[in-house]
């Protein structure tokens, strides 16, 4: 039996919920430095990680921020895509001007 592949924690361009994600991990031990998963990815691009795996549960994207793991400040309401799973996300202060208005509408 294989171990798991080590979540990856590295990339400082990744957001907190991307680094805790085993189908990220797997593609990084493959060489990847971004996901490859066209139909997962945050508030900017309309989505709240609907192929998301791991240890972070839904109650932790609604209290805890998704780019750096902190305690929240703001919950964001993302509309998921038709055919897309949706959840709750939340950011802190200091992540917030990073996301663009784009992604809290």
């Amino acid at each position: 039996m294989t171990d798991a592949p080590a979540l990856p924690v590295g990339p400082g361009d990744l957001v907190f919920a991307c680094r805790m994600c085993t189908k990220m991990a797997e593609q990084i031990a493959q060489g990847a430095t971004h996901c490859q998963l066209a139909l997962c990815g945050g508030p900017r691009r309309g989505l709240a990680f609907p192929l998301y795996a791991g240890p972070l549960t839904d109650g932790w994207f609604k209290q805890n921020c998704y780019m750096c793991g902190q305690p929240a400040a703001k919950k964001l309401r993302v509309k998921p895509l038709v055919g897309r799973a949706g959840r709750d996300l939340a950011v802190c202060l200091k992540c917030l001007p990073r996301i663009g208005p784009e992604a809290t509408s």
